[in-house]
């Protein structure tokens, strides 16, 4: 478990230099970006969650994500949509799709907020489901607006 978390910050903190590099961040809300991010659930901090959203998709308000939360013993997933309701705050709204036997009985719902952070390209996620309980997120903004690399 451990080494899991070393290889993941050792992998954000890769993404971080190169985007620096790569990217530019005009932090404007309307530009579509991607966005990997992990957490846990607070309720039960044994499931790690690993997400990929992306945001400003259609109508520079629309986006959608997809997250795996996993522990040693169950797999869950969630697939949803993202709405920017504000400068710098996004309404989630998830539906856990492809890990449950039954598609329309029995699956977990989550709604939630992303909040990005306008000095610096990260964002944080608080979710909430009845079944599972709060959660929380960390991530990292890739915006698709490329900057000129002069050698």
């Amino acid at each position: 478990q451990t080494n899991t978390y070393v290889w993941l910050v050792v992998l954000v903190l890769f993404f971080l230099i190169l985007s620096f590099k790569l990217y530019s961040f005009n932090l404007s809300e309307d530009d579509v970006s991607i966005d990997p991010s992990f957490g846990v659930l607070v309720n039960d901090l044994s499931y790690s969650r690993y997400g990929l959203s992306v945001k400003n998709l259609a109508f520079n308000r629309l986006g959608c994500y997809y997250l795996i939360e996993n522990n040693n013993y169950k797999t869950s997933d969630l697939l949803g949509l993202n709405f920017r309701v504000g400068k710098s705050f996004f309404l989630n709204i998830g539906y856990q799709m492809f890990t449950n036997a039954d598609i329309f009985n029995g699956n977990r719902k989550e709604v939630g907020f992303t909040y990005s952070f306008k000095s610096i390209p990260i964002i944080l996620n608080l979710g909430y489901s009845q079944s599972m309980g709060s959660s929380i997120n960390i991530g990292y903004r890739f915006y698709l607006k490329q900057k000129d690399i002069k050698w």
